[in-house]
């Protein structure tokens, strides 16, 4: 049953080819529909909000339509109409791999913004042997549809041109999703769990395993709050995040209290990153995103062996700008000794070794390329002031 749905939704991709592709719509899909967030959210902000004469469409998975505003077309993932949006939209814009029954028509401009950034975890070809079969079919059919891939850093070029099987074009613009922890706007975070503006905020965003998440057993959050109040001053509260895929490990186990709130569903990390005072994760680039606002960031990975055995990672532990605690007793002592100066310094260097391109004004690059793309009759045309990687 399954296949002759893929099948159908396959032919679709074919048959709707007889109506033309509108040049002002644009077709978004965040996390293959999963919430509006990350690059793609900030691109269609922005967009709306500098040419309001675009027609923006993203597909969205059941219980994720909240927080969408009314000028965007939503339309259900995966489904006949969602295709038909895609086969007569002018430019898609994703930050996931396209569906392998996906196909581009001519006239038609894919950017790929994807979801990482500088981060510690392998992924792609450079974590061959650990990623499935099914992942590598999907990327090997998705990147030779790609027309650009968007960077924030000289790091993510050499990443995309090395692990991601794609030769095209590059634009370093910066992530929009950072543009938000450039230049932070109104406190949604505190008003959404009802925290006082005093109040300081750990965001604990600890990453997947391909087993049980072990983590959960590990971290003493309340004696870490303990030392950010003696190191810092204050009261604390810690935001916890669980990885999509952790989640299901997780049913039944009481992992939030008065000190511990739940931010899983919190449908845009970008927003808990902004508005954070301080992080803790593992092997998450999200690290590597908050670190541009030069706050506090500790590493927490107690089972780090464990890990490179399961996914490698792309730096060394002693390169990281900050500090990676094994233990509680670690970590208690990295944050009660915590220099700024010192760490200020790692951080500066960390991003000039890496050419770090987040400048807050990312989404207003990809807004206008994408007005001059729908504008120009070649799309070369579009990209000629474009410094391209």
């Amino acid at each position: 049953m399954r296949s002759i749905k893929l099948f159908i939704k396959s032919l679709c991709f074919f048959v709707f080819r007889i109506f033309p592709i509108q040049k002002n719509k644009i077709f978004f899909d965040n996390y293959n529909g999963r919430s509006f967030g990350c690059n793609p959210k900030y691109i269609a902000e922005k967009l709306h909000e500098l040419y309001p004469e675009y027609k923006i469409v993203f597909q969205v998975q059941n219980g994720f339509e909240n927080g969408f505003p009314d000028y965007i077309k939503l339309v259900k993932f995966e489904s006949i109409q969602s295709i038909y949006e895609q086969v007569t939209s002018k430019v898609w814009v994703t930050n996931v791999r396209r569906s392998i029954i996906a196909k581009k028509r001519k006239g038609q401009f894919y950017i790929q913004t994807w979801h990482g950034a500088i981060g510690v975890k392998k992924c792609e070809k450079d974590a061959l042997d650990k990623i499935t079969p099914q992942s590598i079919k999907q990327a090997l059919h998705d990147s030779p549809l790609i027309n650009l891939m968007i960077s924030n850093s000289g790091f993510c070029t050499s990443v995309y041109k090395r692990a991601f099987w794609y030769s095209g074009k590059i634009a370093e613009f910066g992530y929009p999703r950072n543009d938000l922890i450039v230049n932070p706007k109104e406190d949604v975070v505190r008003k959404y769990f009802n925290l006082k503006s005093e109040t300081k905020i750990l965001f604990y965003a600890p990453t997947f395993r391909k087993d049980t998440a072990a983590w959960d057993s590990e971290l003493d959050i309340k004696r870490i709050l303990k030392a950010y109040e003696n190191k810092f001053g204050g009261h604390w509260i810690c935001l916890l995040r669980l990885h999509p895929w952790a989640k299901k490990h997780c049913k039944g186990k009481n992992l939030y209290n008065e000190y511990t709130l739940n931010a899983t569903d919190y449908p845009d990390i970008q927003e808990l990153l902004a508005y954070s005072d301080s992080i803790i994760t593992d092997y998450s680039s999200c690290m590597f995103d908050f670190l541009i606002s030069r706050k506090p960031a500790f590493m927490f990975a107690p089972d780090i062996k464990n890990y490179l055995n399961e996914r490698g990672l792309l730096f060394e532990i002693n390169e990281l700008p900050f500090y990676c605690a094994l233990n509680n007793d670690e970590l208690e002592k990295a944050i009660l000794d915590f220099e700024e100066p010192s760490y200020l310094k790692k951080v500066n260097d960390f991003f000039a070794k890496y050419t770090l391109k987040d400048d807050g004004k990312a989404s207003e690059r990809c807004a206008d390329l994408i007005h001059k793309l729908c504008s120009s009759e070649q799309f070369e045309d579009a990209l000629k002031e474009v410094e391209l990687c």
